[in-house]
């Protein structure tokens, strides 16, 4: 479980506790932003106690609307 740093239209970036190697290919759903999709992982550096890492989205974002059930 990581936390979302940024978020952009072809990607976002990760907080996260523990390193995740690049080319990883991860589901993900942040409910607070009503988005979910796959991703591929580009980079993963050390920043404090944490690491940030960058996410290529590669199958496609949903963005959840108001009403939407999905």
């Amino acid at each position: 479980m990581g936390k979302c740093v940024d978020v952009s239209e072809t990607g976002m970036k990760l907080s996260v506790r523990d390193r995740i190697a690049p080319r990883t290919v991860i589901n993900f759903r942040a409910a607070g932003l009503g988005l979910h999709g796959s991703g591929s992982v580009r980079y993963c550096m050390s920043h404090k106690m944490e690491y940030r890492v960058g996410i290529e989205f590669t199958g496609g974002l949903i963005r959840k609307t108001q009403g939407d059930s999905r």
